[in-house]
């Protein structure tokens, strides 16, 4: 129990297309994920896997089941928190990657970075500290002035990656994280997930439909028809 991180139990999820006309997309999922896994959710596309990652990500909420986390060898159902407990639970506990960087436009590569730190009340200067280690581990440290539009595809993605980092998060979320790269950047941010998965001691959670990416996890789940097919 000590190495359990998160918990599923029978998440069920459905989503209203027309005023009559109700998708079951999640249908009963259960799964545990341990402190360190490297996981990849795979499945067809409408399978339910990014539905499934904003559930475990605190980012959506199932229509019945629960989802657990243990902070401190603590169980926390995040699925009972009201909205304020959630976001310092997701602040302060989970970084998440999306496919589409969303990087803010209006600031440079360095304040997307810092900024998560200074919500969470540090000040400027160590907030900056910890970006700028943060992107040189990215090796993006040189770009920090640079806004997002002035940067590569591959050197945002690794930006929304520091940025994900920056509080120390025990899981990090990434949802097609590189689905919109070529083969070069797809290869250096796996290896960039990978080695931060090792030093910082994360548990990482992809949905991806790539093989290369799965490929790179020490464990799949394959989701068909919103239903587990292998945990």
């Amino acid at each position: 129990m000590n190495d359990l991180i998160l918990k599923a139990e029978n998440i069920k999820k459905s989503f209203k297309k027309k005023k009559e006309e109700t998708t079951e997309v999640l249908k009963g999922i259960s799964l545990e994920i341990f402190k360190k896994d490297f996981v990849a959710i795979m499945g067809p596309s409408g399978a339910g896997k990014s539905t499934l990652l904003h559930i475990l990500a605190a980012l959506d909420c199932p229509d019945s089941g629960h989802v657990s986390y243990y902070i401190n060898n603590n169980e926390v159902t995040i699925t009972k928190l009201a909205e304020n407990k959630l976001s310092q639970i997701r602040n302060k506990h989970i970084g998440f990657v999306f496919q589409f960087h969303h990087l803010l436009p209006e600031f440079t590569a360095l304040e997307n970075v810092l900024m998560p730190a200074l919500i969470n009340g540090e000040s400027f200067s160590n907030a900056e500290k910890k970006a700028i280690s943060l992107m040189e581990q990215m090796d993006i440290a040189h770009r920090k002035k640079n806004k997002p539009m002035e940067l590569s595809g591959g050197e945002q993605q690794r930006t929304a990656i520091a940025r994900a980092l920056t509080n120390n998060p025990q899981i990090i979320f990434a949802d097609e994280p590189t689905g919109n790269l070529d083969a070069n950047n797809t290869e250096i941010v796996l290896s960039l997930l990978t080695k931060i998965r090792s030093e910082h001691q994360l548990t990482i959670i992809v949905a991806t439909h790539s093989k290369e990416v799965a490929d790179h996890s020490d464990r799949i789940i394959m989701l068909k028809d919103g239903r587990l097919l292998k945990n």
